[in-house]
């Protein structure tokens, strides 16, 4: 009765590593102190990018980087550096 179940898995997309994620968080604190992000944007960036990039997509993750540049949050130099480590934690899955 059981066998006509059928199994769809989420389509394979690349998102963040789940596995690394306090790896992730270590590095993304000292990465934001490093390149001089107001305090008061430190977590909702670290938050918010792992957020979006282990539940979404790697895209999506980088699209709020982008956001935080419009809004005057951070710079493009910044920015470039948070992209950078997004790629670095990325996978498919």
């Amino acid at each position: 009765r059981g066998r006509n179940k059928t199994y769809q898995p989420a389509a394979r997309e690349k998102r963040l590593d789940r596995a690394r994620h306090m790896e992730y968080k270590y590095e993304m604190k000292g990465l934001l102190q490093e390149i001089s992000v107001a305090e008061e944007h430190r977590s909702s960036i670290i938050g918010s990018v792992w957020a979006k990039g282990e539940r979404q997509t790697a895209d999506e993750a980088k699209a709020f980087v982008a956001s935080k540049v419009s809004e005057g949050a951070i710079d493009d130099d910044q920015s470039s550096r948070l992209v950078s480590l997004i790629d670095s934690y990325t996978v498919r899955r």
